[in-house]
């Protein structure tokens, strides 16, 4: 069975903006899939013609403090799956990025060559009803994550 898409065009509009933002900082250029489809990653970055990184965007309503203070697991929770997907991206000898908006910036965690050990445990969403949305879930610390802009 599929799952429902809770990704809405809206959210999808704000992760282009928010990826093209980057990909400038970057002095890259990003490529989304279509919104109809739902890549593992959400963007692959390019200088030219060469494909240099590949990128994950994520957007929560906490603070970076909030969310290294949380308890009983601190940091970033991210789905097991997702994790997964990184493992496999590094697989291809590029970085992985996790950018993540927060109440109080936008921060960056990248990855080069391996994924580093986190602690891993259920967690996930309860607001939706979904009961798929409990998941084994890996919990990222914090200080991985570099503040990259306001």
């Amino acid at each position: 069975m599929i799952r429902p898409r809770y990704e809405t065009r809206a959210d999808y509009e704000k992760m282009i903006q928010l990826g093209s933002r980057l990909a400038r900082r970057l002095k890259c250029i990003p490529h989304f899939a279509p919104y109809e489809f739902q890549p593992e990653i959400d963007c692959a970055l390019f200088r030219g013609s060469m494909h240099v990184g590949w990128i994950e965007f994520k957007a929560r309503s906490y603070s970076y403090a909030e969310l290294d203070a949380m308890k009983p697991r601190n940091g970033y929770m991210l789905a097991i799956q997702k994790w997964d997907s990184a493992f496999n991206c590094l697989q291809s000898g590029l970085p992985f990025g996790l950018v993540v908006q927060l109440s109080d910036g936008l921060y960056m965690a990248t990855f080069r060559g391996k994924l580093p050990a986190v602690p891993s445990d259920k967690g996930g969403r309860t607001d939706r009803g979904d009961p798929k949305d409990i998941e084994t879930c890996v919990f990222l610390p914090m200080q991985l994550f570099q503040k990259i802009a306001a």
